[in-house]
């Protein structure tokens, strides 16, 4: 082999005087020696089906290492061979043979064996950068589902595996091997909802390759614990079925269970129950072999249904839904009777509240309070009115204002690992009324259709109460003129429909934040449809970092920039505006032009297609790790797509990034 270290056993080749038999010569006919053998005009194919013969049969000792370390390098030439070809299977097999010699060798020959292992690596690293392409999300001629979903199962294991071998992996290996398992559990996730395709073992890969993806990532996003604890339920829900659970299915289940993604003390009750029920149940069945306890930051507690929770502790003030006639506690603050109140008395409800709580008491933020009291009734099969929404956007600016100093922090948003989104009322004002009821916004595509040529209709806005959702026409036309939204002018609803479905996959599986009252009430609307759709649990909103820590935590990372001020960014970079530690690289691209009256293409789903072209051009030439999309309508199709894809840090603002990214505050 050129311009590689080899796995054969020496650099200089047999001595022709090694005998080395044939097949044959287990009956006293033919010897060949190794230099000999790799002058016949053989493919790799047979030229391992003939090693392997030589293998099994009786040989001299002094010539059973250098057999094996030729086997070990036609082995490898089979492996690149087969997944250039995009035999897949194959190639992992070949794989699998191939580790199989590694250790033996490195074993038998110390000296080199952190060459082996190098060698080995690099294939590894190959293989799995052949296959990412070709059975990931977004492939493009991706193998049937049940294929791809096992081409994913086993090069997983074999990455998981190669985190105790003694190599060093690229850099972009543990990126791809997260994709991989990311895509790979919802591959299965998908086949265990088709009982005749996937069924139980789909559902258990899934949920293995979703706690493996919680390692990955520790700490997991809140989307990997929501989707475990769903697969444990439909585990734990068919095992309890039967009429006497197989002691087997209970201890895997435990396991499972100590394997939550999370951070709790392993000393807490649910850890220490779990332990101890694991350990008996390994008493019980000893057959079973005993089963290794999870590490302490992977086990965590099952959090109960917001309506089943325990009491909030005292001196914790909230807002509640209580049913008609109910009593509020002093720390809990009635919202029915203010969702059809005037502004006016939902501020004097609210002086009234503050001033009778109990001394020193503390408050959660309106965010979390409302969240907490209204999905439980969303999942009862409750609605609200779109006025009611507008008290809810008033009530949480006043219980800001009002309780100030006595609130509670909310959580902080893990950045560095997750999709992170600002809302932006610019997008729920359309996304709200979508999800209710898409037909009626027909008409309102309808006129903006045929006013695009008119100027003064685009020039119009309808001023409103801040706490007010647009009627569809104004919030379109927003939408068109102020974000690049365009719809297709074929099918503008379609179109339409098509964008908002990104949309809101990218906000159920971002970690979310918004400071802005009038656009929590947007929130709280969309959310209402998406809990009547069966959606539930809603993610939790958060706390972003600040401007200048995200700036510093920046520092030695790649970073990719989508926005309308690429220029500026750029500048700013070079000019070291942008550190504020570290530096860091950094690219960027232009946002697709498409702001009213522009249509660069038939509709923006063309343009995002060439903007997702483009990104990933630029992740092929040299891997980012955090893309930044200040991009208007184009942010949360583009953001979800390169975390999926890419498994990189995604983050927007609902504000522009460019002036703090620029180095102007």
């Amino acid at each position: 082999m050129t311009g590689r270290q080899s796995l054969s056993t020496s650099s200089e080749p047999p001595p022709p005087t090694a005998p080395t038999p044939t097949a044959a010569s287990s009956g006293g006919g033919l010897w060949l020696s190794l230099e000999r053998l790799r002058t016949l005009p053989l493919t790799p194919e047979a030229r391992l089906a003939l090693l392997r013969d030589l293998q099994a049969s009786p040989q001299p000792a002094d010539q059973q290492l250098p057999l094996t370390g030729e086997l070990a390098e036609v082995t490898l030439r089979c492996c690149e061979d087969a997944y250039q070809a995009g035999r897949w299977l194959e190639a992992l097999e070949h794989h699998d043979a191939l580790l199989a010699l590694v250790g033996p060798l490195a074993a038998a020959l110390p000296d080199r064996a952190a060459l082996f292992w190098a060698r080995y690596g690099e294939l590894l690293a190959q293989l799995t950068a052949a296959v990412h392409p070709a059975v990931n999300s977004l492939s493009a001629d991706p193998p049937e589902p049940l294929l791809r979903a096992e081409i994913c199962w086993r090069l997983c294991g074999r990455l998981l595996r190669a985190h105790g071998l003694p190599f060093t992996p690229p850099d972009w290996l543990v990126v791809l091997e997260q994709q991989l398992v990311q895509d790979g559990a919802a591959f299965w996730r998908d086949l265990a909802a088709q009982p005749a395709v996937g069924g139980d073992l789909a559902r258990k890969r899934a949920l293995e390759l979703l706690l493996r993806l919680g390692d990955l990532l520790d700490p997991a996003p809140v989307w990997v614990g929501l989707q475990v604890r769903e697969l444990l339920a439909a585990e734990a829900t068919q095992l309890l079925d039967g009429p006497e659970p197989p002691v087997e299915g209970q201890l895997q289940l435990i396991v499972w269970l100590e394997r939550l993604p999370g951070a709790a003390d392993p000393q807490a009750p649910l850890a220490v129950a779990l332990t101890r029920a694991r350990l008996a149940l390994e008493l019980l069945a000893p057959q079973l072999g005993p089963r290794a306890p999870a590490p302490a930051s992977s086990v965590t507690a099952i959090p109960e249904p917001a309506e089943l929770a325990t009491p909030l502790e005292p001196g914790v003030a909230t807002l509640v839904l209580l049913p008609v006639g109910a009593e509020p506690s002093p720390l809990q603050l009635d919202l029915g009777p203010l969702l059809a109140a005037e502004f006016g008395a939902i501020e004097e409800a609210l002086d009234d509240f503050v001033w009778h709580l109990p001394k020193g008491s503390r408050a959660l933020p309106a965010a979390q309070a409302l969240t907490a009291a209204l999905e439980p009734f969303w999942r009862r099969g409750g609605r609200l009115s779109p006025l009611a929404f507008e008290r809810l956007a008033y009530g949480a600016a006043a219980w800001q204002r009002c309780l100030g100093d006595r609130l509670q922090p909310l959580p902080p948003l893990d950045w560095q690992h997750s999709l992170v989104v600002e809302l932006a009322s610019s997008e729920l004002a359309v996304l709200g009324p979508l999800l209710a009821d898409p037909h009626a916004l027909a008409p309102a595509l309808a006129e903006l259709r045929r006013e695009h040529q008119n100027p003064e209709f685009w020039a119009q806005r309808q001023e409103l109460p801040w706490m007010q959702c647009p009627p569809p026409l104004e919030a379109l036309r927003r939408l068109y003129r102020e974000e690049g939204f365009y719809a297709s002018s074929h099918g503008p609803l379609e179109s339409l429909r098509a964008w908002g479905q990104e949309a809101v996959l990218a906000l159920q599986e971002a970690e979310l934040w918004t400071d802005d009252a009038g656009c929590l009430g947007l929130w709280l609307a969309t959310a209402q449809e998406l809990v009547g759709e069966g959606q539930a649990p809603l993610p939790a909103l958060g706390a972003p970092p600040a401007p200048e820590q995200l700036l510093a935590e920046l520092g030695g990372l790649e970073v990719l920039y989508v926005g309308d001020q690429a220029a500026a960014v750029q500048a700013a970079h070079r000019a070291g505006r942008c550190f504020r530690g570290d530096p860091f690289g950094l690219r960027v691209l232009e946002t697709p032009a498409s702001r009213w009256p522009a249509r660069p293409a038939s509709g923006m789903d063309e343009s995002l297609a060439v903007l997702l072209e483009a990104v990933d051009g630029l992740y092929r030439q040299r891997p980012f790790a955090v893309l930044l999309a200040d991009c208007g309508a184009y942010r949360l199709p583009l953001l979800r797509a390169a975390h999926q894809r890419y498994g990189v840090a995604a983050l927007s603002s609902g504000r522009p990034l460019a002036g703090w990214l620029a180095g102007e505050g």
